[in-house]
């Protein structure tokens, strides 16, 4: 089987690094990815990988008819089975590709919706409007993936009517999130932590879906404790003697080892928490604001507190970093099970696998033949 995925852009971020691991599992015979800009850690790293990746000229912002051509030709070249597209403004340039070669969307074409309860008032214009288009055209692809059952619901609340449904929750690389000693130490001597300091992690961009303020507010009832904070713009958040401004940063693992609890103070806008799964999967305890699929991921075994509002976060804080030896490390041993149990990537895999399967062979290659030869 041969599946070409089409995404926006391959920098850091959620939807990007599943899609990167996902392809790296190699989960089917033959995968090509195209991105419709240039650029980015996760094009580099599939790259070095072997995998097949191609980046078109498209501009952030900025549509055209030339992702369009560019992702046709791409189809014309690979002749996929499947054209799996990832977020909303790719949906609509893979949709329109195929319109333009005469493919049959409703047999080859599956979208991938990421996050929920958008605020569209924090989005730019032409995010909003692909949101509304792709809420216009729903029922055009053969399938909708989301990565959550909340996601499914304010979707659906916008508009989304697809074909079918299909929740398939993000997956953690649980070898390379991992609980490992050595490293933690490693790391918090790297960033300047005692072995009795305690520290939190941020991990996320600067964004207000990610509630800083909050968590900064919460932080300022628990004194004595540092915050980690890593993710894109995190190096420009205002000067705090408590924080330790990274910046996005390549090596996740680690620092989520170096941390004593991770902290997802997230007011709206989550899907599926990919931090707070691999916190799990690190051995690390965490803290949760309930926003999106957060009491699925997290169980009995973490904290979850309402969003904006500091002082209950401040007191699963304290209770977080209070805890001794023996129930901080009952607590881990079971989140690390969950993750392992129910959001492995295998699993992630195993269920891409099966919606393939249960579209069937009306998506194979032969049914793209009719329109191809008028794209050059």
């Amino acid at each position: 089987m041969r599946v070409l995925h089409v995404i926006t852009g391959l920098f850091t971020g959620g939807a990007e690094g599943q899609l990167a691991r996902l392809v790296g599992r190699r989960s089917v015979d033959d995968e090509r990815v195209v991105s419709l800009v240039g650029g980015g850690a996760n094009a580099a790293a599939l790259r070095a990988n072997g995998h097949d990746v191609v980046e078109l000229d498209g501009v952030r912002g900025r549509p055209g008819l030339a992702p369009v051509i560019g992702v046709a030709r791409q189809i014309k070249d690979f002749r996929p089975d499947f054209v799996v597209s990832w977020l909303y403004h790719a949906n609509l340039y893979a949709l329109s590709a195929l319109a333009l070669i005469g493919g049959r969307p409703r047999h080859q074409l599956i979208w991938n919706i990421r996050g929920s309860a958008l605020k569209m008032e924090n989005h730019g214009r032409s995010v909003r409007a692909a949101t509304r288009l792709g809420a216009w055209l729903s029922a055009r692809p053969a399938a909708i993936v989301v990565n959550s059952e909340s996601g499914q619901r304010d979707h659906a609340m916008l508009g989304y009517r697809p074909r079918r449904w299909a929740v398939i929750h993000n997956g953690v690389d649980t070898e390379e999130f991992a609980p490992d000693p050595a490293d933690r130490a490693r790391m918090r001597a790297e960033l300047g932590l005692r072995p009795d300091d305690l520290a939190i992690l941020f991990a996320g961009r600067a964004d207000p879906q990610k509630d800083f303020a909050t968590l900064l507010a919460a932080i300022g009832m628990v004194p004595g404790c540092r915050v980690i904070c890593a993710g894109r713009g995190t190096e420009a958040l205002p000067d705090h003697p408590a924080l330790i401004r990274l910046g996005q940063r390549l090596d996740m693992p680690s620092i989520y080892r170096a941390a004593d609890l991770l902290v997802s103070s997230s007011a709206y806008g989550e899907g599926f928490a990919n931090v707070v799964a691999e916190a799990m999967a690190s051995g690390v305890p965490v803290v949760a604001t309930s926003v999106g699929d957060i009491h699925a991921i997290v169980g009995q075994h973490g904290f979850v507190v309402p969003p904006r509002d500091p002082r209950a976060l401040a007191a699963a804080i304290r209770t977080g970093l209070g805890l001794d030896h023996a129930a901080r490390e009952n607590l881990v041993d079971l989140a690390r099970q969950r993750i392992l149990e129910r959001f492995s990537f295998d699993r992630n895999v195993g269920a891409y696998r099966d919606l393939y399967a249960t579209l069937g062979p009306a998506g194979s290659a032969k049914a793209l033949l009719s329109g191809l030869d008028h794209v050059g």
